[in-house]
C-alpha cells in the first residue's frame, strides 16, 4: 500500500496497546476475512499516548454483519448512525464505544481522503506488525504538533470542522494550525 510508514518503537508500542484495547484478533475473527482498519482519532490518540475515548474502525464491506456480530460478542448496544447517507454503526458496552464505518467497497485511500486533518487521515490495519498507512504525512504533522487540512475543500464540505480545528488545537498541548489551514478555515467560516 502506498504511503505506509513504520512508526518509531515508542509509537509502535502505543499502537500495540490500541490493538489490545479492543482485542483486534477477535475483531478480525468476527470480520471473517473482510479488511478492517483503525482510523481517525483512535490512531492519533494512540500515537500521542492517550487512551482512546472511542475507537473508530473502517471496514471494507459488510459493516452491518460485523457490527451485529461484535455487538453480540461484546454484549454491546448497537446503534445505526448515518441514516441513508452512509453506513455507520456505534457499539456501546459500558464505557467502551466502537464506531464502525462501512466503506461499502470503496478503497481505503478514498476514506482517508474525505477526512479533515492529516493527523486524522491515517489508518492502521488490525493485523499485528502491519505498517501505518499515512497518505498525507499525518504522522510527521502529529509529531510536529501541526494541524493541517487534507484538502482545500474540507471546511466548505463541513463548516463545523472550523470548530473541530479550534477544539483540537486546545486539546493537543503545543499544537498549532498550519497557516494555510487557518486561511481555509477563515474562508470556510465566512460563508
Amino acid at each position: 500500500m502506498p504511503n505506509s510508514v513504520l512508526p518509531r518503537p515508542d509509537e509502535q508500542a502505543r499502537l500495540i496497546d490500541l490493538r489490545r484495547s479492543i482485542d483486534a484478533d477477535e475483531v478480525m475473527r468476527q470480520a471473517e476475512g473482510v479488511e478492517v482498519h483503525f482510523v481517525g482519532g483512535a490512531v492519533r490518540d494512540a500515537l500521542l499516548g492517550r487512551p482512546p475515548r472511542d475507537v473508530d474502525l473502517a471496514v471494507a464491506s459488510d459493516g452491518a454483519r460485523l457490527a451485529a456480530r461484535l455487538a453480540a460478542r461484546l454484549g454491546a448496544r448497537l446503534v445505526r448512525l448515518g441514516g441513508e447517507r452512509f453506513a455507520s454503526y456505534r457499539l456501546v458496552a459500558g464505557a467502551r464505544v466502537i464506531d464502525l464505518w462501512d466503506r461499502e467497497g470503496a478503497p481505503l485511500l478514498a476514506d482517508l481522503e474525505r477526512r479533515d486533518f492529516t493527523l486524522d487521515a491515517m489508518a492502521l490495519p488490525l493485523t499485528a506488525g502491519a505498517a501505518l498507512i499515512d497518505p498525507h504525512d499525518g504522522l510527521a504533522d502529529l509529531r510536529a504538533g501541526c494541524l493541517r487540512a487534507t484538502a482545500p475543500t474540507v471546511f466548505r464540505a463541513d463548516p463545523l470542522r472550523v470548530l473541530r480545528l479550534a477544539r483540537l488545537v486546545g486539546e493537543m498541548e503545543g499544537a498549532v494550525a498550519e497557516v494555510g489551514t487557518l486561511a481555509l478555515a477563515r474562508a470556510g467560516s465566512a460563508g
